[in-house]
Order: structure tokens, then C-alpha cells, then sequence
């Protein structure tokens, strides 16, 4: 999930126990704030993974029906649109979203497609995830026939594709309209002859239309049916009004933005991933935690001997090493070693030899360029050194330690000496080289432990890494863990939250319900690309805002109704409001910066103004208010903001005897949208003597978020302007205006980030080309291989290219993805006889010719001929690539993406 952050968590626990231990969380919502901002409380839901589904909706692309529909809604009606089938605009979305699928890598892990069936979800499922252009004399079935549903297209192969099923529950509105009526199996079957069609069912009538709930229960039904299916990645093809009524049963439990965000309306050809997790059912699959250690042996036989100096900052016993064996061998086997981007781990010496034992390399052999995970024998282990080479990097973390204080095997050594025993792992977060945490008197109560560690799981999910693992103690994830779970059946939160084993490792996907991601949904698909007409058929007259809609209008009709007061009185901007706002108490309040301008215009404010018809009796009343006046909400730039005025002296604390203006965002504001914003801000009082208004602006502008939710300006201008009418600001019998100009500055929205990456998991693949001197086309292909997360092949001229044809063999590296960024690596035939291997390195970004790496003249044909050499033996040529590094560039957006949201779903 390209979306989705995940973490495999081990444990270190006072039992004694071989069972291992890992989890896998998966969190949608990353947030910038650093750790030390991190509020205690969780805002999470945290599942078990194997819970939990990855489903990619999809909305077809444009339907003929669509067209029709946006001219005349009665078109639906129509028998003209039955089983209505894609438009030449729909299949080129069809086509980009092709693309897409393929470029961010869901084709490859999608396991099941469901498709309804009608004619334009099968036409966009059999488009979007199946195969190229079909060939004769490939043994695959086709997925679409030649021209199926009145398009002129080619066939589509089932070749290397998942399993198609059509499900009639994800169907569209029932009944009524003929465009939403399928045809007969027996006719689907002759088109789409790979699509497994036997669940199929009678429901269509012509008579009743379904209704809102009906759809959305028949959907809910579906959604459970999902979740006893076996795949744990499904891409679902559907409808609009399908999607919407269904939607919106879930995510009652998130905040607003969340579940606007799961249920808002589809556009044609829109792809959404997001995570389905069942809080219910029972589950089979087992759990893992740290290996065992001297202090789980000694404790075990008398609980005291924690308190021993004997046991100071423990290491793992031979079981424990008899345990990280067999789970390293685990998370090799099941493939989780190959998908962790990084490896978490409390520096503790129990569990950082847990963590490169289960996690690093294979043993360190000398000329190996990688720096040493663990050096021999590193904590009385008597264990070989361990390479860091093809590994994730290491990052120890002093606030997912086991509880501080008292007990010496939970205090650490020096950072210093870690960093002799664990060379390649980053101490670099460690507050101090000594161990500052640990105090030998006070043992840390479990309630600040569980509070640390949630604050801790926020830290893991501003991380950009989506799949970590984490090497910790049981009772830090005991206490943390039981913070989790309130919202799901008993079972399920004991099955979060039991006590780990030793070296026990537990799978589980943590969802923000709240926070927006910062993330870019690198598989989220907006859809409707090119545009076109996109009527959903019975959603848009029912789609709501998720906002109090009163509560906005009645916010502007206050702005407006001032901005009306100037063209009656031809005077001034604004008069004095009918009723104040209630007081809220000041938070956050913050001197504006000393780089101010000041001006005198005639333009009046242009976000909100206060005209107080007596001064000197305001200021006396709200003396009992806190000292200050607070306007009523106004709206600016799509935030909801509040202008205060203090009008009496020393009051805020500093102002002496001036005017104190301030602006608070409201904080509602920014939780459904905690992102920073910057405004520009002016502060304005009206001189009646001049008909005109004193400014003073800020030259930078301000930032407001969650934490500075309020500016202003401490000395605007002496309160005794505003008593005495000698110098005009009171006018009328006492009468003052102030106002504020907002303009709010949109930061940049999209970037790029170039990096490179150096660090190749899997660097080396081996092509093995058999009857070499029979191949007969111009160039050969290998398979696609991964290397660094990157998705290559070779390619081969076996008679040679260009200049080096006849002569020389022709040798390139490809990005499967057509990448053209700087590599480098070695191209290399192998000697089968002497490894007197042949290779050259390639440093370089890719040519024009092949757009990839590589030689035209590689390997003379004379060389390869040459028995003595090695290079061709028994009519077989081996060659192998090794990337060393690659440059790639990483685009995004703040725009956002779209059960949760995968980019609210982490894995850990």
C-alpha cells in the first residue's frame, strides 16, 4: 500500500517465552507537528492487520448515459441508454487510469477484482486491470473480446492478471432506469469470457426504483461480504449512487473531514483506496515480542532480582538468540523483511540485539563496502558481526524504552559505547550520551508510560517511511497498546493488548480518525481525466456539506451587512453591530513582529470592521469581560476568525497606555484542516477628522496553527487618540472605528524532492540465457526484477545495435516505470568457469537511444566465443546486474486524498 505506514513491532518482556512477536499498524494521517507537540491522548483506532483489507474503489469511467443525463435528466428513461457502455472520452480515461495502476504498483499486489455487472464497470475493469493487447498462441483466456460493447477496441488478455468476479450486490440503483438494467450472462459471457459470472442474480424491475436505504444496506451486505473474503487486496469496480449511499454508513466514528473525505461523490473513472477493518470477528492468526533476556531468566525464579546491578542494561540469553534466529528466518520467509523501509528500536542492549539479529544482514565478510550493524560478540553474545548491507536503516528511540527507573536492566549504557558495539544504527535522537531518563529512586508510573508511548505512535506517524518496524519492551506496549481498542468488541481490544512473549511479533494497522494527511495519495486516482460530463445520476441533488451551513451563511451576512452600511451612509464602513459575541477567554496571545508599515488610505477594510458609537463606555464595560471585546465569528478565506480589542490601559500585560488589536483564528478551523495558515494582516483605525484610515501592516506574514492560534498588534496607537476627539479618531459624540484587512497567502501546493537512493535492497540480479546461439530476434527482454523498490529488466542484442552490430554484444538497463534519472551500476557476464568476470559500470543518466543504461559495444562477439573465458558454456550466457545507486524524484501535493482513507492508514 503505497499509502499505508507499517511497523513491526518486537518486544522485550519479563517473561520468558519463545514465542515471537511483531505488529504492522496502518495510519492515515500524518502530522507535522514534532514529538515534544504531540498531545498524550490517542486519536487513533489501532486494529489487528490481519483485520483489516485494502480496497481500491473505482467509479467507471464516462457512460453514454452520462452524456445524455447532463442534457436531460428524463434521458435516463430512456431505452436508447440500456446498459449503457463507455463513450470514446471514458475509455481514454480507461486508459489513464491504466496507467496509473501500473505506474504506482496496485496492479501488481491486487489479489481479486470485483466489478458489477454492467457493461461500463466491465468495460473499465477489464480496461484498468487487465492485461495489454491480446496475442495469438498465448495460452490466456480473454478478458474482453474485439469491439465488446459497441467500441471499436482491441481484445484484452487475462495474461498475469487476477481473478475477475462480477458481483450484482455493488450494482447501481435498481429499476426504472433502463441504463442501469444489465443484459443476459449468456451474452456477458461471449464478451468478457475470463470474468467468473457465477454469483449472478435476477434483481432489476422495471416498475420500482430503489430506494436511498436499500441501496445502502444492499451495500453494507456487500462491504461484509468482502470482508470473509481471503484476498487482502481487492479493487472494486462500480457506481456513483452505489458508492455514495454506501459510503456514507461509515466513518460515523471520525471526525467530519474523514468521513466527507470516504463519502464524497466519485467522478467518472475516480479511483479511492481505503482500508476496511472488521472490529468484530474473531480471529485465528497468532501474534509476536523481544527474545528472552538474562533479567527474564533471573526474574522469573525471584521478581527482586530486577533490582540487582547485576542485570544492568541486560542482554539476550543463548534461548534469546535461539529465538531472534527463528524469527529472523520468519520475516525472511514471509517476505516482511523485504517491504520494511525502517527499524525503530529502544536503545536498550536486549532489544538492539533483538532488532539487528531479526532485522540486519547475514553475517559481515571482509571487502563488504557496509558498515557493521553489530561487531562480533557485541553485548557477552559471542555472536559473529552482522552487516547492515541490504538493509533498512536502524533508528534508536529512548521513548519507546521499557519503564524508567529503579530497575537497572532498564537503565542503558553511554551512547557512546552503543555506537562501538552498533556502528551502523542512528543514535542521533539519544537526549544525551549518558542515561538521563533513568532514575534510580522513582519508578515511572504506568499511566506516564502509556502516555509517552501514545505520543511516541504519533511520532511514528509524521515519519515518511510507511513500513517500520519497532523493537520494544512488553510493558511499554502493554500500557501504550491498552490506550487502543475502546471502540472495537472486547476480543479484539484483548487481542491489541495482551502481553507480549518474548520476541513475539503482532501486525496491526492504526487509523487517524481526525487529522488531515499532509501525505500526497500516491494511490488515490481523481478521475475524470480528460474531463468530461459526469452527472452521477441520483447523487448530486442529495450531496451535503459536512459543515453547519447556517452557521457560515449567518457568519458572511454579518461582513456583508457592514460592507452595506458604507453605501448608505457614503461615510463610513461599517455601524455598530445589534448584539455582541459572547466572550472567549485569550489564548496564545503574541506580539506582531516590529517590522511594521504605516499608511493612511481612504479604502476601507476589506475582511471585517467594529464601530463602537461610545468608546469611553465600551471600554468601561468590558473591564468585567476580561478587559477585552470580542467580535462576532467573521469568515475569511474559508477560516473562521474573531477580532479582539483591548481598549483600556496595561491590559494585555505590556500595552501600556495603548490600543492592543488582535486576531484569533478559530480552532475548529483548524483541526478539520490542521495545516498552517499565513495572512497577511493590517490593522486599520478611521480618522473622522480626515476621512481616512490609519494602517499599520505587518511586513511578513503571520502563521497561525493549532498551537498559535492568535496575533496582534500590543501598541497599535495611545488610547488617548481615542478619548480625545482633538485628534480625530472619535468622531460623532465618541464614536471609533478599527478594522482588519486578511488576506490569506496559499503556500506553494505542489513540489518535487530529488534524492538518491544508495542503500539497494536487493541490489544484484542474475538473467540466465539458454540456446544462446540460436536466439534469432533483434532484442530480448528479461523479466521484471525489483531492486531498491524499483522495478527493472534487462535488455539484450544478441547480434548487437547501432555501430555495434555484428561485432559486439548490446547490453541496457531499464526502469520498468521509464525513469530517467542517474544511476549507477555494473553490467557484468559472467565466467562460469574461473568468475573471471567481465563488467562495466555504468555512471550515468540514460541514454536517448534506449532511454535506459548501458553499451552498445558491451562484449566483443570474439570474447564471448573464446571457450577459454568462461563466458558461454554449454550454449548458456549468464549475465547480472548490480545497482549501486539511483537518483528518483518524488512529486507532491497538498491537495487531498481519498472504513479509512488509506493515507490515514499506516501499517505497523
Amino acid at each position: 500500500m503505497t499509502s499505508n505506514l507499517s511497523f513491526y513491532i518486537s518486544s522485550v518482556s519479563p517473561l520468558s517465552s519463545p514465542l515471537p512477536s511483531i505488529r504492522r499498524l496502518s495510519l492515515r494521517c500524518r502530522s507535522s507537528l514534532p514529538s515534544h507537540d504531540m498531545e498524550a491522548k490517542p486519536s487513533q483506532g489501532l486494529y489487528p492487520l490481519h483485520r483489516c483489507k485494502t480496497i481500491h474503489l473505482v467509479r467507471h469511467a464516462q457512460g453514454v448515459h452520462n452524456v445524455e443525463g447532463e442534457k436531460n435528466n428524463e434521458a435516463y428513461l430512456s431505452e436508447d441508454l440500456f446498459d449503457a457502455h463507455l463513450t470514446p472520452l471514458g475509455w481514454q480515461q480507461v486508459d489513464n487510469l491504466h496507467k496509473h495502476v501500473k505506474a504506482s504498483g496496485i496492479s501488481n499486489r491486487i489479489e481479486l477484482v470485483v466489478v458489477s455487472p454492467l457493461l461500463r464497470t466491465l468495460q473499465t475493469a477489464v480496461g484498468t486491470f487487465g492485461g495489454e493487447g491480446y496475442k495469438d498462441g498465448i495460452n490466456a483466456p480473454l478478458l474482453m473480446t474485439a469491439g465488446a460493447g459497441n467500441r471499436d477496441r482491441p481484445a484484452i488478455s487475462s495474461l498475469n492478471c487476477p481473478p475477475f468476479i462480477a458481483v450484482e450486490s455493488c450494482r447501481e440503483h435498481l429499476g426504472v432506469h433502463p441504463c442501469d438494467r444489465r443484459r443476459n450472462i449468456t451474452k456477458y459471457r461471449e464478451l468478457f469470457p475470463a470474468i467468473d459470472f457465477s454469483l449472478a442474480n435476477v434483481l432489476w424491475k422495471p416498475n420500482i426504483r430503489e430506494e436511498d436505504q436499500d441501496i445502502a444496506a444492499r451495500g453494507v451486505k456487500f462491504f461484509n461480504w468482502l470482508s470473509t473474503r481471503k484476498e487482502k487486496e481487492i479493487a472494486v469496480v462500480t457506481h456513483s449512487g452505489f458508492l455514495y449511499h454506501t459510503l456514507n454508513s461509515f466513518g460515523n466514528d471520525c471526525d467530519p473531514s474523514v468521513k466527507n473525505e470516504i463519502s464524497s461523490k466519485f467522478a467518472n473513472c475516480e479511483l479511492r483506496s481505503v482500508v476496511l477493518v472488521d472490529k468484530y470477528m474473531n480471529s485465528s492468526d497468532p501474534p509476536v515480542r523481544h527474545a528472552q533476556g538474562i533479567h527474564n531468566v533471573e526474574g522469573e525464579k525471584n521478581h527482586e532480582a530486577y533490582l540487582s546491578e547485576d542485570l544492568f542494561d541486560a542482554h539476550l540469553t543463548p534461548l534469546g538468540w535461539q529465538q531472534v534466529d527463528n524469527l529472523h528466518k520468519h520475516v525472511k520467509a514471509s517476505g516482511i523483511s523485504n517491504r520494511i523501509e525502517l527499524v525503530v528500536v529502544s536503545p536498550l542492549l536486549r532489544t538492539l540485539q533483538t532488532a539487528v539479529g531479526t532485522f540486519g544482514g547475514q553475517g559481515y565478510k571482509d571487502g563488504v563496502n557496509a558498515p557493521l550493524l553489530m561487531t562480533a560478540g557485541a553485548g557477552n553474545s559471542e555472536r559473529p558481526a552482522i552487516s547492515s548491507l541490504s538493509c533498512p536503516p536502524f533508528i534508536a528511540v529512548e521513548s519507546c524504552r521499557e519503564h524508567l527507573g529503579v530497575h537497572p536492566c532498564d537503565r542503558r549504557r553511554n551512547i557512546t559505547k552503543y555506537r562501538e558495539l552498533f556502528p551502523a544504527i542512528d543514535f542521533s535522537l539519544a537526549k544525551s550520551d549518558e542515561d538521563v531518563l533513568w532514575k534510580p529512586n522513582v519508578r515511572e508510573e504506568d499511566q506516564d508510560i502509556a502516555a509517552r508511548g501514545v505520543k511516541f505512535f504519533n511520532w511514528l506517524s509524521t515519519r515518511k517511511e510507511k513500513e517500520i518496524a519497532v523493537v520494544t519492551h512488553s510493558g511499554f506496549l502493554y500500557h501504550t497498546l491498552n490506550s487502543f481498542g475502546n471502540d472495537c468488541d472486547p476480543s479484539v481490544k484483548n487481542e491489541i493488548s495482551s502481553k507480549f512473549a518474548n520476541c513475539e511479533l503482532r501486525s496491526v494497522v492504526l487509523v487517524d480518525k481526525c487529522m488531515n494527511s499532509s501525505d500526497p495519495p500516491v494511490t488515490n486516482y481523481p478521475g475524470k481525466i480528460p474531463a468530461g460530463e459526469d452527472l452521477p445520476s441520483e447523487v448530486a441533488r442529495f450531496a451535503k456539506p459536512y459543515y453547519n451551513l447556517q452557521n457560515i451563511m449567518e457568519t458572511e451576512a454579518v461582513v456583508e451587512e457592514g460592507f452595506l452600511a458604507v453605501e448608505d451612509s457614503g461615510k463610513l464602513p461599517c455601524r455598530l453591530l445589534s448584539r455582541p459575541s459572547v466572550s472567549v477567554p485569550s489564548q496564545d496571545q503574541q506580539k506582531l513582529s516590529q517590522a511594521v508599515t504605516q499608511e493612511t488610505r481612504t479604502r476601507p477594510p476589506n475582511s471585517y470592521c467594529v464601530k463602537f458609537q461610545s468608546f469611553i463606555t465600551m471600554a468601561k464595560q468590558v473591564k468585567e469581560n476580561g478587559g477585552k471585546y470580542e467580535s462576532r465569528p467573521f469568515s475569511v478565506g474559508g477560516y473562521n476568525w474573531t477580532f479582539i480589542i483591548y481598549p483600556n490601559s496595561d491590559i494585555p500585560s505590556g500595552s501600556g497606555g495603548y490600543i492592543s488589536l488582535y486576531l484569533r483564528i478559530d480552532n475548529s478551523s483548524l483541526i478539520t484542516n490542521p495545516k498552517d495558515v499565513y495572512a497577511d494582516i493590517t490593522f486599520l483605525a478611521y480618522k473622522g477628522s480626515t476621512d481616512k484610515y490609519q494602517s499599520y501592516q505587518e511586513t511578513d506574514a503571520q502563521r497561525f496553527h493549532l498551537f498559535r492560534q492568535q496575533w496582534g498588534q500590543i501598541t497599535f496607537l495611545p488610547i488617548a487618540y481615542f478619548e480625545n476627539p482633538g485628534y480625530g479618531y472619535s468622531f460623532d459624540g465618541g464614536s471609533v472605528v478599527f478594522g482588519v484587512d486578511i488576506n490569506i497567502v496559499k503556500p506553494f501546493e505542489n513540489w518535487e524532492v530529488f534524492s538518491n537512493e544508495q542503500n539497494i535492497r536487493d541490489p544484484i540480479f542474475e538473467w540466465r540465457l539458454t540456446k544462446f546461439s540460436t536466439l534469432f530476434q533483434d532484442s530480448y527482454t528479461s523479466g521484471s526484477f525489483s531492486s531498491g523498490g524499483r522495478n527493472w529488466a534487462l535488455k539484450l542484442y544478441p547480434n548487437g545495435v547501432g555501430n555495434a552490430t555484428g561485432n559486439s554484444l548490446s547490453l541496457y538497463l531499464l526502469s520498468e516505470s521509464n525513469d530517467k534519472g542517474y544511476v549507477e551500476a555494473k553490467l557484468r557476464v559472467i565466467d562460469q568457469i574461473q568468475s573471471n568476470h567481465f563488467d562495466k559500470k555504468v555512471a550515468a543518466w540514460p541514454n536517448a537511444t534506449e532511454n535506459g543504461w548501458g553499451f552498445d559495444r558491451f562484449l566483443p562477439f570474439a570474447d564471448i566465443r573464446n571457450t577459454s573465458k568462461g563466458y558461454l558454456v554449454n550454449d548458456t550466457l549468464k549475465l547480472e546486474v548490480q545497482i549501486f545507486s539511483f537518483s528518483k524524484t518524488d512529486f507532491f501535493s497538498h491537495q487531498s486524498s481519498v472504513f479509512f482513507p488509506i493515507s490515514y492508514g499506516d501499517s505497523i
